[in-house]
C-alpha cells in the first residue's frame, strides 16, 4: 500500500501540545474505495515529500467511512484538483519524559533485597489506579509489564506506558489477537479464545507478585512449556474476600461481573462503560450511534457539567439527596452514581499537581426482581421509591422514623412500608428529614421529623410510621413537595397549600399580595410575617391563587414555581441573587424572573435557582460558589445558559437540585444526515426508510426486521444477511446475539456496513414527503436534499429567528406582514421597529394623528390628546359635585339644579339639615316631626289629624271608639264577602245545558279508584238553560257495577234549582254522553264515543228533587251507562293526552220552553 505520513500541526507547542497524524491514501490503493460510488473512484494521487507540510485546508471532508483504535478514517476532496482521497486522523498527546527509567530496572536494582510492604503498596495503589482510569475509557492495554511502567526522577510516581499494540473495545466485545510479552498474558490467551480487560488483570497480578518476590511468576525457556503452568490453573485468586475495605461500595457495576476462563472474576471497574449503537461495536468500520440519554451532575467542587457512566438505558427521573445521586430508567429500575471510596476524595498522590475530579461509578440497586420503579425520591441519607402498583419501598438511614416502618432502625435494601399497602400511591416526595405521599383518592399521608409543623398535622410530633393529613374541604391534593422544614400541596385545581417553616418568606403565608416600599418594610414588626404553620393552609398570594400552577419547588432559603404560561416567579431570601433579580433583597411577595419564558421545569438549592426552558435550554443564577452555577464565575443574579456536552438537540427529562448539587437528565433526539439533509426526530429509534418510493422496492433492499428500505445497511459476513444498523442493534440489546434470520451465532467482528448498497438504496426513485400537500417532485432519495431548499412545501424556519416555522410558499407573506421581528419603519414619527414591537406602537406613537375621543370633531398628535381632553373639549365629561355621575360639559349647570342629590330644606320647617331631593319624601313620611298625619284608622271612620309627634296621645284617649268602628268594619266586609260568594257560584255554573268536564291527573285518579270500590267523582252542577233544570254528572273512572274494573261508568242527576217552581215535571229531556279524542284536527278527524238516552219518566230520580235531598239519598242517584266505555278502547286513540280526559254531557230543550 502505498502512503505516507504528515504531521499537520493542531496547537503551539506547548506541554499539553496535541498533533494529528494524518494517513493519505490514494482512493484506487485503499480498501475503504469500496465506500465510494463506481462514477466516483480515482486513479492515484501521488504526493511530493518535497512540498510544504500538507495542511487540513487543502482538503474538504465528504464522510467518515470507517473507525480503528485510534484514528478516524475520512473520505476527502483535494480542493487543487477534486480527486478522491482518505485520510486518517491519529490523536497524539506528547508524554512527560521518564527519568528514572522502568519498574522493571527499578527491581532488577533491588539485588534480591525484597521490597517493603508499603512501598508494594504505595507502588500497586497507583497502577491500579491508571488501569482503572484505562478501563474507564474502555482501552484494553494488551501489554502489562514491568517494563512498561515508568518511574519519575523521585522514584515515587509510576505511571503506565507503551499503548502501542493496545486496542479500545466497545460494550460486550473482546479482543481476538494473540499480543503482549509471554510472560505476563493471561490463559484465555494462551488457549487462543476472546479476552477483554480481565486479561490485563492477569497481568496486573503478575506485576504484583513480581513486586512481591521480585521475579516473574511464569518463565521458561519456550512459551510453550511456559504456558502449562498459565492454563493449567491460576497461580493467583484476585477475587478475594476484601472485608470492611472501603473499597467495597463498588459492589456490583452496570454490567454484571461475569467469571472468566477458570473461574476467575472480571475488573471490577471494567464494567462501567457507555452502551454505544452497533456501529460501536464495529469500531473500525461502522460510525458511534450516541445513547439515548445523558444524566450531567455538578456543584460540590465540579465547576462544569460532568457527564455521569450509564449504559445505553433512557433514564426518565433522576433525585438528589445530601450523599446520594439515583435515577429510574424507561424499563423501571433504580440506577445510582457513586464515588469510589479508594483512590477519590482523598489526598493526592505524592508529585500530583491538582486535586482529581471525582469518577463516578453506576449500578442497578439490586434485589429488585419483578418490581418496576416508577418513580424515586431522595432524602438526606434516606431514599423512597415507588413502584408502578403504587406501593412505597423505602432504604437508608431510620433517624426521625424517615423510613416509615414504625422503628428508627436503617434499612440497606428497600422495603415496603407495610402500613400503606392498603393504598395505592400515586406520588411521593422527600425533604431532608421527613416523607409526604398523596394516593390516587386524593389522600395525603406523612411521617418523619415533625419540627416547624413541616408534617401538616397540626403538632410538632415525629412519627416513625405514616399519618393522614386533613386538608381543607375545598382541595384535592393532586402532587406533594417537601423542603427542607416546610411542605406543599398542589390541588387538582393547580392551587398550593403549605406549611412548616417560613423562613425569608418563602412560603408566602403573609398576606399582603403587594411588595411593601423598603421604608415601609423595613419598620414593619416582625410579628407581620408568619413564622411557621402546622397545618396545610391556602396560599393566597398572587399569582398563586389566579395562575394555574405546573411546576414548583422549595429551596432552603427561598421557592420558586412555573405557571401554565411558562412564566417563573421566585420568592424568598434573595441574599446571593437567587431571585433573579440584580437588587439583593427579599421578596415577600412572587417575583417574575425576566428574561425567562417558556420555562417548564425549576429547581431551587441551598442559595441558587436553575430553570429550563421548552427546547432544553438550562438556566442557572445565585450563588455561584464551589460549581454551583455550572460554570466558572461568581455570584450571578441574572439568569445565564448551562452548557452541556451535547453535540446533537435534546431535551430535558428530570432535573433536582439539593444543597449545592445538582443532577440534570436529558434526552437525546435523533438526527438523521442525507447528505447535508437534517432532520430532527423526538425518538430515538430509527428504522429503514419510509419515504413514498415510485416502485416498491426490491426485497434485497428491504431490512427482515422492519420490512421498509434499510438505512445505513450492514452485513453478516458469515451468512450474508443484511439489516438496518438501528434495527440489528435494538434486536441485539435485548441479548439475543443470533442473526434474525438464520438464528447462527453472531460475531460482532463480522458485521460490516454495506455502501455499496447504501448507495443503491440511494438511488432509488422517491416522490416528495410533501406529495398529499401538492408537491410533484419526483427524483432518487439522495437528491432529495437539493429539491428542499426548493420545495414550495417544505417547512423552513423563518430567516429572521422569530421561532416561527412554515413553509416556503407561505414564507414571503409571512415576512411582509406576520413575522414579529421584521423591520417596520412608523410613517408618523419615522422610528424603526420590529414586527412585535411596531404592533405595539401603532397604538401609542406620540406623532400620530388622532380624533378627540369625546367626538368633538378636533384632530390632534396623541401627546397632545391627553392637555386637550383634560381642559379644552367642549364635550368633556365632568363629574357632579352632589351625585358624581359624568356629564358633558356644557350641560353639567343644568343637572345640578335638577340633580335629585341636590340639597333642599324641608317644607315643615323641622329644623332637620339639608336634605337631597330624592330623600325628602321619605323624610316628611318617615322622620319629620313636624308633618301632619292621619289617624291609622281612617279605613273604620275615624277622621282626627294631627301632628306626628302627638299621633301616640290620640290612640290611648280613643281605644274604644276605634276597637268599636273596627267591628262595624268587620261585620260589614263579613256580609259583603258571603254577596260575592253567591254571586261567584252562580257566574261559575254553566247555563246553556252543556257541560265539558275536564278529568285532569287521570293516571292518579284512576289508581285512587282501583284501590277505593265505587269511587265516584263529582262534575260541577249546570243549568240546562238560564232558567232551567239544575243538572250534575258523575264519573267511576274504574266502573261501576257491571262495568266495575273494566269500563269507564258516567252517570247524570237532577238537583234542587232555584227554579224548579217554574218547570215541568218529570224530567224528560234527551240526554247526549260523550267522550272527547283530543287528536289534532289536521291530521286526522276526531272520533268521539257518544251515548244518548231519554229520561224514563216513571223513575223516581227524575222527579222534581226535595230541597233536603241529599248524595247518600237513594232518590238523588243519578241514571247513565255503566259501560259508557272500556279502558282499552280509551287507550286506543288519544282520549288521554296530557294525563287528562274530557266528558261531555248535553241536554236537548225545544227552542220553545228556552224562550
Amino acid at each position: 500500500m502505498c502512503c505516507l505520513c504528515v504531521v499537520d500541526k493542531l496547537q503551539p507547542l506547548s506541554q499539553d501540545t496535541q498533533f494529528t497524524l494524518y494517513l493519505l491514501l490514494s482512493v484506487k490503493h485503499s480498501r475503504i474505495q469500496e465506500a465510494l460510488p463506481r462514477d466516483q473512484r480515482r486513479r492515484r494521487v501521488e504526493f511530493d515529500s518535497r512540498q510544504n507540510p500538507t495542511k487540513m485546508e487543502k482538503y474538504e471532508k465528504i464522510k467518515v467511512v470507517g473507525r480503528g483504535a485510534f484514528g478516524i478514517v475520512h473520505l476527502c476532496r483535494r480542493r487543487t484538483d477534486g480527486a478522491m482521497v482518505i485520510l486518517k486522523e491519529i490523536p497524539v498527546e506528547q508524554m512527560t519524559r521518564d527519568e528514572r527509567g522502568t519498574l522493571a530496572d527499578y527491581i532488577q536494582k533491588r539485588c534480591n533485597s525484597l521490597l517493603d510492604e508499603d512501598t508494594i503498596l504505595h507502588f500497586f495503589v497507583q497502577i491500579l489506579l491508571a488501569l482503572y482510569h484505562v478501563h474507564n475509557k474502555l482501552i484494553l492495554h494488551r501489554d502489562l509489564k514491568t517494563q512498561n511502567i515508568l518511574l519519575d526522577k523521585h522514584q515515587m510516581i509510576v505511571k503506565i506506558g507503551d499503548f502501542g499494540i493496545s486496542k479500545i473495545l466497545v460494550s460486550k466485545s473482546k479482543a481476538y489477537t494473540v499480543v503482549g510479552t509471554p510472560c505476563y498474558i493471561s490463559p484465555e490467551l494462551c488457549e487462543g479464545k476472546p479476552y477483554n480487560q480481565k486479561s490485563d488483570i492477569w497481568a496486573l497480578g503478575c506485576v504484583l507478585y513480581e513486586l512481591a518476590s521480585l521475579k516473574r511468576a511464569f518463565e521458561a525457556a519456550l512459551n510453550e512449556i511456559m504456558a502449562n503452568p498459565i492454563c493449567i490453573r491460576p497461580l493467583l485468586n484476585l477475587y478475594t474476600d476484601i472485608g470492611n475495605v472501603r473499597m467495597r461500595r463498588i459492589e456490583k457495576p452496570l454490567a454484571t461481573m461475569q467469571t472468566g476462563a477458570h473461574g476467575r472474576p472480571g475488573s471490577r471497574v471494567a464494567g462501567t462503560r457507555t452502551r454505544g449503537g452497533l456501529s460501536s461495536l464495529i469500531s473500525s468500520k461502522i460510525m458511534h450511534t450516541l445513547p439515548l440519554s445523558s444524566v450531567y451532575t455538578w456543584g460540590s467542587g465540579i465547576g462544569s457539567p460532568l457527564r455521569l457512566p450509564m449504559l445505553n438505558t433512557e433514564v426518565v427521573q433522576v433525585s438528589l439527596g445530601r450523599t446520594q445521586k439515583m435515577g429510574v430508567t424507561k424499563s423501571g429500575r433504580l440506577i445510582t452514581w457513586e464515588v469510589p471510596t479508594v483512590g477519590f476524595g482523598e489526598a493526592s498522590l505524592p508529585g500530583a499537581l491538582e486535586q482529581m475530579q471525582p469518577q463516578f461509578i453506576s449500578r442497578f440497586l439490586e434485589g429488585q426482581s419483578g418490581v418496576t420503579i416508577k418513580s424515586v425520591s431522595c432524602g438526606d441519607l434516606f431514599t423512597t421509591c415507588m413502584t408502578d402498583r403504587g406501593i412505597i419501598m423505602t432504604f437508608g438511614s431510620g433517624s426521625n422514623g424517615c423510613l416509615g416502618h414504625g422503628n428508627y432502625n436503617d434499612i440497606t435494601q428497600p422495603k415496603i412500608v407495610e402500613a400503606l399497602l392498603g393504598y395505592e400511591l400515586v406520588q411521593v416526595s422527600c425533604g431532608a428529614s421527613h416523607v409526604l405521599a398523596v394516593t390516587n383518592e386524593r389522600e395525603v399521608f406523612s411521617w418523619g421529623r415533625g419540627d416547624n409543623g413541616r408534617l401538616g398535622l397540626g403538632t410538632q410530633d415525629t412519627h416513625n410510621a405514616p399519618q393522614q393529613v386533613n386538608i381543607p374541604g375545598d382541595f384535592e391534593a393532586q402532587q406533594v413537595l417537601c423542603g427542607v422544614d416546610c411542605s406543599m400541596i398542589i390541588s387538582i385545581q393547580h392551587q398550593i397549600l403549605a406549611c412548616g417553616s417560613n423562613s425569608s418568606c418563602r412560603m408566602l403565608y403573609v398576606v399582603a399580595d403587594v411588595e411593601p416600599p423598603e421604608a415601609i418594610r423595613r419598620s414593619l414588626p416582625s410579628c407581620c410575617q408568619v413564622e411557621e404553620v402546622h397545618t396545610f393552609q391556602p396560599v393566597q398570594s398572587s399569582p398563586l391563587n389566579v395562575e394555574k400552577i405546573l411546576y414548583i419547588d422549595i429551596g432552603t432559603a427561598h421557592s420558586a414555581l412555573v405557571t401554565e404560561k411558562g412564566q417563573c416567579f421566585t420568592f424568598g431570601s434573595n441574599q446571593h441573587g437567587q431571585l433573579g433579580c440584580s437588587s439583593r433583597r427579599n421578596s415577600r411577595v412572587p417575583f417574575q424572573v425576566p428574561g425567562l419564558h417558556g420555562i417548564s421545569m425549576v429547581a431551587c438549592g441551598d442559595a441558587f435557582t436553575l430553570a429550563v426552558g421548552a427546547e432544553g435550554e438550562v438556566y442557572t443564577w445565585g450563588k455561584g460558589a464551589r460549581g454551583r452555577l455550572g460554570r466558572k464565575e461568581e455570584d450571578s443574579g441574572i439568569p445565564k445558559a448551562v452548557q452541556l456536552d451535547e453535540s446533537h438537540p435534546f431535551t430535558v427529562a428530570s432535573v433536582a437540585c439539593c444543597h449545592g448539587n445538582t443532577l440534570l437528565a436529558v434526552k437525546r433526539r435523533r438526527i438523521l444526515i442525507l447528505p447535508s439533509i437534517r432532520f430532527v426526530w423526538s425518538e430515538v429509534v430509527m428504522p429503514g426508510y419510509d419515504y413514498k418510493f415510485l416502485e416498491k422496492p426490491k426485497r434485497r433492499f428491504q431490512c427482515p426486521l422492519c420490512s421498509k428500505a434499510m438505512r445505513e445497511p450492514v452485513q453478516v459476513s458469515t451468512c450474508g444477511h443484511r439489516f438496518c444498523d438501528t434495527c440489528l442493534q435494538e434486536f441485539l440489546s435485548e441479548g439475543v446475539f443470533k442473526c434474525p434470520e438464520d438464528q447462527l451465532p453472531l460475531d460482532y467482528a463480522k458485521i460490516y456496513p454495506d455502501p455499496e448498497l447504501e448507495q443503491q438504496i440511494l438511488a432509488l426513485a422517491i416522490r416528495c414527503i410533501h406529495s398529499e400537500e401538492g408537491c410533484r417532485w419526483t427524483g432518487q432519495m439522495k437528491q432529495l436534499q437539493s429539491h428542499f431548499s426548493t420545495c414550495a412545501f417544505n417547512v423552513i424556519p423563518c430567516p429572521n429567528r422569530c421561532s416561527v416555522k412554515l413553509t416556503r410558499r407561505d414564507l414571503p407573506e409571512h415576512l411582509q406582514h406576520d413575522c414579529p421581528k421584521r423591520k417596520v419603519k412608523c410613517e408618523f414619527c419615522g422610528s424603526e421597529f420590529t414586527g412585535e414591537a411596531f404592533e405595539n406602537h401603532q397604538g401609542i406613537c406620540p406623532q400620530e394623528s388622532v380624533y378627540c375621543e369625546n367626538k368633538c370633531g378636533a384632530r390632534m398628535m396623541r401627546r397632545l390628546l391627553a392637555q386637550h381632553t383634560m381642559s379644552e373639549c367642549p364635550k368633556r365629561t365632568q363629574p357632579c359635585k352632589y351625585c358624581g355621575k359624568e356629564f358633558v360639559y356644557d350641560t353639567i349647570q343644568n343637572h345640578q339644579y335638577h340633580c335629585p342629590r341636590f340639597p333642599v330644606q324641608c317644607p315643615n320647617q323641622c329644623g332637620a339639615p339639608n336634605i337631597a331631593r330624592e330623600d325628602l319624601a321619605t323624610h316628611v313620611k318617615e322622620s319629620c316631626g313636624s308633618a301632619l298625619v292621619l289617624c291609622p284608622f281612617k279605613e273604620a271612620g275615624c277622621k282626627h289629624r294631627c301632628p306626628k309627634l302627638v299621633i301616640g296621645r290620640h290612640l290611648e284617649e280613643t281605644t274604644k271608639s276605634h276597637l268599636t268602628m273596627m267591628c262595624n268594619l268587620v261585620g260589614r266586609q263579613r256580609q259583603e264577602i258571603a254577596e260575592l260568594r253567591r254571586d261567584l257560584e252562580e257566574l261559575s255554573v254553566s247555563n246553556d245545558g252543556v257541560l265539558i268536564w275536564k278529568l285532569s291527573d287521570y293516571s292518579r285518579k284512576l289508581q285512587e279508584a282501583k284501590m277505593h270500590s265505587n269511587h265516584e267523582f263529582f262534575s260541577p252542577p249546570f243549568y240546562t238553560h238560564r232558567y232551567g233544570y239544575k243538572l250534575q254528572a258523575s264519573a267511576f273512572l274504574n266502573g261501576n257495577g257491571s262495568g266495575e274494573g273494566s269500563h269507564l261508568s258516567v252517570y247524570i242527576r237532577v238537583l234542587p234549582g232555584e227554579y224548579d217552581n217554574l218547570l215541568e215535571w218529570p224530567f224528560s229531556y234527551k240526554v247526549t254522553f260523550s267522550i272527547m279524542d283530543q287528536s289534532d284536527p289536521s291530521l286526522s278527524k276526531p272520533q268521539h264515543i257518544t251515548e244518548t238516552f231519554n229520561p224514563d219518566p216513571n223513575w223516581k230520580n227524575f222527579q222534581k228533587p226535595s230541597g233536603s235531598r241529599s248524595s247518600l239519598d237513594e232518590s238523588a242517584l243519578g241514571f247513565g251507562y255503566p259501560k259508557f266505555v272500556s279502558h282499552e278502547e280509551i287507550r286506543k286513540r288519544n282520549y288521554i293526552r296530557d294525563n287528562a280526559i274530557f266528558l261531555k254531557a248535553s241536554i236537548e230543550i225545544p227552542q220553545k220552553i228556552m224562550s
